[in-house]
């Protein structure tokens, strides 16, 4: 409601669960990935799927999930050289990557 007061646009936010991995690192690259199907999905099935595919054979960590309540986006925190190496690998992978993207840790 706060956000609809200061005009927002509120048609790309949506619900999720955060999932954090075990070693949780700081991480500086996004990946936003639209999933190949819906409807509600546990979080850790989503997330071992993801962390397991390519991403890991190129020295990529997980470091954070958020998947959407009805299953069909997700946004991960990767711990990468840089956002041009996870670009090279999503074009070596079908994964229904949407947008990758550098960041960095505000303290």
């Amino acid at each position: 409601m706060a956000l609809r007061c200061f005009g927002a646009q509120i048609d790309m936010l949506w619900p999720g669960t955060v999932l954090d991995a075990a070693d949780a690192e700081t991480g500086n690259v996004v990946v936003e990935y639209n999933l190949r199907h819906s409807g509600t999905t546990e979080g850790d099935d989503v997330t071992d799927s993801i962390a397991a595919e390519a991403f890991e054979r190129f020295g990529f960590n997980l470091v954070r999930a958020i998947v959407s309540r009805d299953g069909t986006r997700m946004i991960c925190l990767y711990d990468a050289p840089d956002a041009n190496s996870i670009m090279l690998a999503r074009a070596r992978n079908e994964s229904g990557t949407h947008s990758v993207w550098p960041c960095r840790r505000l303290v």
